[in-house]
C-alpha cells in the first residue's frame, strides 16, 4: 500500500492539490485510504526525491513548483468507510480495474476513507469534504443510507458501487442478488429440499443487496416459508448462533450464505459439530472469493465477472458526468453459478 500511497501523492502534488504545506498525516491517510505507516513511507520517498521537506515531526513543506490549476481537475473520488487494506479481494480488484479504465480517459482515481459515511448524520462531514475536493465524480462504496440520500439531493455526479434505495434518484451498479438468490433457492428445491428447511445467512450489517436476496429467496420458496438468520463475524458468537440455527425446527438441510468469508467459518464450525457437507447440509454462496477454489469440498457459488462489472461502473460514471447520454439509473449484473461440491439431495428422515 506504500507504493499506492506514493503514486497518489505524486499525482496530487503534480495537480497542485496543495500550495505550500501538506495536511497532517492523519488527514492524508484518511483521504487516500491507507494506513499511516504506509503514508509515512511514501512521504519519506518524496522527501528523498526532493519534493517534500519535513520541517517538524508532523509538518511537511512542498519543495516543488505546483501548477496553477483548479482543485479537483480530472479526478474521481472513491468514497468509503474503509482503508484500501480493508477492502474485500473482489472489491479491491474492481478498484484497481476502475483505476485503469479512468487513467485511459485522463482521470485520476483517489480513495478517500471517511468513517462517518455510515453514520445517521454525515451532513457536516460530507459538506466539508465535497467543498474541499470538488472532483469530476464520486463513487460510493458501502456508504450508509443517510450518505446516499445526501448525495442524491446534492446534484453532484455520483455512482454507487452497490445498491441504492429505489426512492433515491442515484446511479448504481451491483450484482443482481435477487436473481442469484431466487436461482439458488430454486436449485435447492429441485434437489428435494423443503422451503422451510432452507436458511439464508447474511451478515449483521444488512445492506440493500441482502434485502434483495431475501426477496429472491421468498419469491422462489413462498412468502415467509424459508428461514432468515443474521450471523456475526465474531467466531465465538458465530458458533453460538449457528448452534441455535441447527437446533431449530424444522431442521435446516441447506444454507444460502451471502458473504464468502463467513462461509469459511460456518463450514469449519459444521465440520467440528460432525455435520458433513454436502451429505448432511447443502451450501451455496451468493458471492465469490478466489480462496474458495482451494477449499475442500469446493463450495457452489455465484461468480461475478469483475472486468464486466467495472466496465458497467465506468459507463455509469460517464453518464453521471455527462460524457455520454442518459442510461438506466440502475444496473444489475446477473452472476454465473459455479457448481462445486456442496450441493446434494437431503437425507431422508428416518421413520
Amino acid at each position: 500500500m506504500a507504493a499506492y500511497a506514493l503514486e497518489v501523492m505524486r499525482k496530487l502534488l503534480e495537480n497542485g492539490e496543495w500550495r505550500d504545506t501538506l495536511p497532517g498525516e492523519r488527514t492524508l491517510a484518511l483521504r487516500i485510504g491507507v494506513s499511516r505507516p504506509s503514508l509515512h513511507e511514501a512521504l519519506l520517498v518524496l522527501k528523498k526525491e526532493g519534493k517534500l521537506q519535513q520541517r517538524t515531526k508532523a509538518a511537511w513543506r512542498i519543495q516543488v513548483d505546483v501548477p496553477n490549476q483548479p482543485n479537483g481537475v480530472r479526478k474521481v473520488i472513491f468514497l468509503s468507510p474503509f482503508d484500501l487494506e480493508e477492502f474485500e479481494p473482489f472489491s479491491l480488484h474492481q478498484y484497481t480495474l476502475l483505476n485503469g479504465h479512468l487513467s485511459e480517459r485522463g482521470y485520476d482515481l483517489e480513495a478517500v476513507r471517511l468513517a462517518s459515511v455510515k453514520s445517521a448524520k454525515p451532513e457536516h462531514f460530507l459538506r466539508k469534504l465535497t467543498q474541499e475536493l470538488r472532483p469530476s465524480a464520486w463513487v460510493l462504496y458501502q456508504c450508509g443510507q443517510a450518505t446516499l440520500e445526501w448525495f442524491a439531493q446534492s446534484g453532484l455526479p455520483v455512482v454507487v458501487m452497490g445498491s441504492a434505495p429505489a426512492k433515491f434518484k442515484i446511479r448504481s451498479v451491483d450484482v443482481d442478488y435477487r436473481a442469484a438468490a431466487h436461482h439458488a433457492a430454486s436449485t435447492l428445491l429441485r434437489l428435494g429440499h423443503k422451503a422451510e428447511s432452507i436458511t439464508y445467512i447474511m451478515p449483521k450489517d444488512k445492506l440493500i443487496g441482502h434485502t434483495e436476496a431475501m426477496a429472491g429467496i421468498r419469491s422462489a420458496t413462498g412468502k415467509n416459508t424459508s428461514q432468515i438468520a443474521s450471523i456475526s463475524e465474531d467466531i465465538p458468537e458465530l458458533r453460538a448462533q449457528l448452534k441455535q440455527i441447527l437446533l431449530s425446527k424444522p431442521k435446516p438441510t441447506a444454507l444460502i450464505i451471502h458473504r464468502p468469508l463467513q462461509a469459511l467459518s460456518i463450514i469449519g464450525c459444521l465440520t467440528q459439530s460432525g455435520i458433513q457437507v454436502p451429505r448432511d447440509m447443502s451450501i451455496v454462496l451468493l458471492d465469490d472469493n478466489p480462496i474458495l477454489s482451494h477449499l475442500v469440498p469446493t463450495p457452489s457459488r455465484y461468480h461475478k465477472n469483475t472486468a464486466s462489472f467495472t466496465s458497467h461502473l465506468q459507463r455509469a460514471i460517464d453518464h453521471a458526468t455527462g460524457v455520454t447520454g442518459h442510461e438506466n439509473w440502475v444496473t444489475r449484473i446477473i452472476p454465473e453459478l459455479i457448481l462445486g461440491e456442496t450441493l446434494s439431495r437431503p437425507l431422508k428422515e428416518e421413520s
